[in-house]
């Protein structure tokens, strides 16, 4: 439990003597208001530029857990080295401004005593608390009464931040760091600049992070705290991960209240010296043709014939999804999978069952794979090795910009890898690389207006592209009564009531149900 504090005015003399002969040997003095965390602590207050000096501990000696009197470690001081649950002691009782935490250790801070009213779990030792704050917003500095102390990081729960937002240089919130204790716009500081990995925010909090320095190119708001940002991506689909240098930190969940939407150009894919031909099931060249024996349209059902199309006109058989489904007549649908119609060009290597082993020898070989999803959906795997969805790309029907995005960005759709002895179809021939086209972009086509009212609009909303976290959806708008100005969009999860200009891309969250 905590002691007294060092600084007595009436001990024994015995007692005395010993404390004043510790002191001589040790040579304790107070840190500096220069002193920082050592490596696994490392820390730098409000995104600012100033590098601490490494943190020495002179005084005390080295108790799991510490607190000072004034900033900077200074002061009357008061500690613990036994895990559990306590109340200061009244020397540092409601003084309390410099917190020092051992290594492996966490410590939940009350304001009133018993492990009463508001609170806040430190990972990390930090010498000023003025601008720290309880949960609950509440300011903290001379306010701690009682406190628990865990031999665990972040309290033995899941892990929260100290400030309104914390940034790690590694994943699962480790490493260096860097943290906010006020609602701001900055650039992050250079120990922590392209080089984030991981981010912890306050509940109820939210922040904009962007690519460049003062708030400069692409950009993306959070809401929620995030381990590992490997996956993630700005609103331009460019990767998050070590590339953040600059944000703006809102008390608020939506940043500042704003749309969720981001105008972005949109993405063209990767390039490759003999890409796979892309074609989209919705095409307005085929998108209404009812084939085989289905009772669905090619725009809504042409998954299989569509990927069939890709692959074909890969290996030189000039077909499009229209024509192949004509081709191939009642046997377009449900699709019998062979050759026909192919001209030779394309040999049916036949199924197997799904194996990362198998998928990453066929490509390597040069041939093409079409993977069965589930639920029903087909996609054509043109590149990639290993055992993870990550690092294969496909060509997907399904969406109008689906020419080369990675299988991961296909998955997190809520598609899941087929089972059985069906779930991969092998294809071989010769490429033609004469038959490559260039994928861009195809325009909407905007339903006929049937209202009269002055107000009435009518418009399409289209899944470009989408990443494992992110989308890009593809607008067109007409009004009888002039041009389409402004656009207000929200989703399930998130409200907006701000107008923004009409553009014709917007990058989102990937989420389920959007409004505009």
């Amino acid at each position: 439990m905590f002691l007294s504090t060092l600084k007595k005015s009436v001990v024994l003399s015995a007692i005395l003597l010993t404390v004043i002969l510790l002191l001589s040997l040790t040579q304790i003095a107070q840190p500096s208001a220069a002193m920082q965390a050592g490596p696994s602590d490392e820390h730098e207050g409000q995104f600012s530029s100033v590098k601490r000096s490494e943190f020495e501990i002179l005084a005390p000696q080295n108790h799991n857990f510490e607190v000072y009197n004034d900033p900077d470690w200074s002061g009357y001081w008061c500690y613990s080295d036994d895990t559990g649950s306590y109340n200061i002691s009244s020397s540092c009782n409601d003084q309390t401004s410099s917190v020092y935490l051992n290594s492996g250790y966490s410590v939940r801070l009350y304001r009133d005593q018993n492990q009463g009213g508001p609170s806040i779990c430190f990972n990390h030792s930090d010498e000023n608390l003025n601008n720290n704050t309880y949960e609950d917003g509440s300011a903290m500095d001379n306010t701690i009464s009682s406190f628990t102390l865990y031999n665990q990081a972040w309290c033995g729960t899941t892990p929260t931040p100290a400030y309104p937002l914390e940034v790690y240089n590694d994943a699962n919130y480790a490493g260096h760091w860097c943290y906010s204790a006020v609602a701001e716009t900055g650039n992050i500081a250079t120990a922590c600049n392209d080089a984030v990995s991981s981010i912890l925010l306050r509940p109820g909090w939210s922040v904009r992070v962007y690519r460049d320095q003062n708030q400069g190119g692409s950009s993306y708001c959070l809401n929620s705290s995030n381990a590992d940002l490997s996956n993630n991506t700005f609103g331009s689909g460019e990767a998050m991960n070590n590339a953040i240098s600059s944000l703006t930190l809102y008390v608020e969940p939506n940043c500042d209240g704003g749309s969720p939407a981001i105008p972005v150009e949109p993405e063209l894919p990767p390039t490759t010296t003999c890409p796979v031909p892309f074609y989209y099931n919705a095409d307005p060249r085929w998108a209404n043709n009812k084939f085989g024996t289905c009772s669905c349209t090619i725009g809504k059902c042409g998954c299989a014939v569509s990927s069939l199309a890709m692959t074909f006109k890969y290996y030189g058989a000039n077909h499009n999804p229209g024509s192949l489904a004509t081709c191939l007549g009642e046997s377009a649908c449900p699709l019998v999978w062979s050759q026909a119609c192919s001209g030779g060009k394309v040999k049916f290597e036949g199924y197997t069952s799904f194996d990362w082993n198998r998928l990453e020898q066929e490509i390597a070989k040069g041939q093409l794979v079409i993977l069965r999803l589930a639920p029903m959906h087909f996609v054509v795997v043109v590149s990639g090795s290993g055992n993870s969805a990550q690092n294969y790309w496909v060509n997907d029907p399904g969406i109008s910009g689906g020419t080369r995005i990675r299988l991961s960005a296909v998955l997190a759709r809520g598609y899941t890898l087929g089972s059985g002895v069906t779930a991969m179809r092998i294809w071989s021939g010769t490429p033609d690389c004469s038959t490559a086209s260039a994928n861009h972009p195809l325009p909407l086509t905007i339903p006929t207006l049937s209202l009269s009212a002055p107000q009435s609009i009518t418009g399409t909303i289209t899944l470009y592209r989408n990443t494992e976290t992110t989308m890009t959806l593809q607008l067109a708008a007409e009004s009888l009564n002039g041009d389409v100005t402004e656009m207000l969009i929200w989703t399930d999860t998130t409200d907006n009531t701000i107008w923004q200009p009409f553009t014709e891309y917007v990058a989102l969250p990937l989420l389920s149900l959007i409004h505009i």
